[in-house]
C-alpha cells in the first residue's frame, strides 16, 4: 500500500513501512506512544494509499493523499527526492507550483556512515568491507544508491533548474543538532506553519539515537 510502482516515487505515503511494524512491534509501540491519537484524517489517507499502491505514477493520484489533511499542514519526507529525475523534477513544479520543498543537508561523511548503519540494521551490508581500504572504496564509488543519495548540491541544482517557480531551501543537519529551537523555528516558519505553536517533541529529538550503529 505504501509504493507506487515508479521507483521515483516508492516511498511516497511517507515512510509508513508495514513491513517495519511487522518485523518489530515493539519499536512501532513506542513510536506510535510519541504520536498524536489517530483520527479519520489517518484513516482516510490509509484507505487512499491502499487503493493507489501498484499503479503508475501518476500526481493527480499523489496529490489524493493529501487532501485528507483538513486545515493541516501536510507533507511527504523521504530521501528518494533526491534520485529523481529532472523531468520528473519538471512535473511535480508544474503540477504542485505552491509545493515548498525542505532538503536537509548533511555532512558528506556522515551521511554515507549513517546509510551504512542502516544498512547493517537491515542486515543488508557485510560488515568484512570494512576490513580493506581498497574494497571499502571500491564499494563506494560504485554503488548506484550511495552515489544518487550523496551529493546534496547536484540535488538542489535539479530543482533549482527544473523547477525554478517553487519555494525551495536547504538547512543543515548541523545547525539542526547545534541549535535546534532556532532552525525548527526557521524551517516551519518557510513550510507556512506557527512555529510558536508548543512541539510534540523536543526540537533536538532523535528517534534513532538508541539504534545499534557501526564504528567509524
Amino acid at each position: 500500500a505504501r509504493a507506487l510502482q515508479d521507483p521515483s516515487f516508492r516511498y511516497i505515503t511517507g515512510g509508513f513501512d508495514l513491513r517495519k511494524i511487522e518485523e518489530d512491534p515493539k519499536r512501532a509501540q513506542r513510536r506510535s506512544a510519541n504520536r498524536r491519537p489517530w483520527d479519520e484524517r489517518d484513516t482516510a489517507f490509509l484507505e487512499t494509499a491502499v487503493r493507489i499502491g501498484g499503479q503508475p505514477m501518476n500526481l493527480d493520484l499523489y496529490n489524493e493523499l493529501f487532501l485528507c489533511r483538513g486545515s493541516s499542514l501536510s507533507g511527504d519526507i523521504t530521501p528518494n527526492y533526491c534520485r529523481l529525475t529532472e523531468e520528473t523534477v519538471a512535473q511535480i513544479g508544474k503540477r504542485f507550483p505552491e509545493i515548498r520543498i525542505v532538503l536537509l543537508v548533511r555532512d558528506p561523511v556522515a551521511r554515507v556512515w549513517s546509510h551504512l548503519c542502516m544498512w547493517h540494521r537491515q542486515e543488508r551490508f557485510d560488515e568484512t568491507l570494512l576490513e580493506d581500504a581498497g574494497t571499502f572504496r571500491d564499494f563506494l564509488e560504485n554503488n548506484e544508491h550511495m552515489l544518487s543519495i550523496s551529493f546534496a548540491s547536484q540535488t538542489a541544482s535539479s530543482w533549482a533548474k527544473h523547477a525554478p517557480q517553487i519555494a525551495f531551501r536547504y538547512f543543515f543537519l548541523d545547525d539542526i543538532a547545534a541549535h535546534p529551537e532556532e532552525t525548527r523555528r526557521e524551517i516551519i516558519t518557510f513550510l507556512g506553519g506557527d512555529a510558536a505553536k508548543p512541539p510534540r517533541f523536543a526540537p533536538n529529538f532523535n528517534r534513532k539515537s538508541e539504534g545499534v550503529k557501526l564504528t567509524l
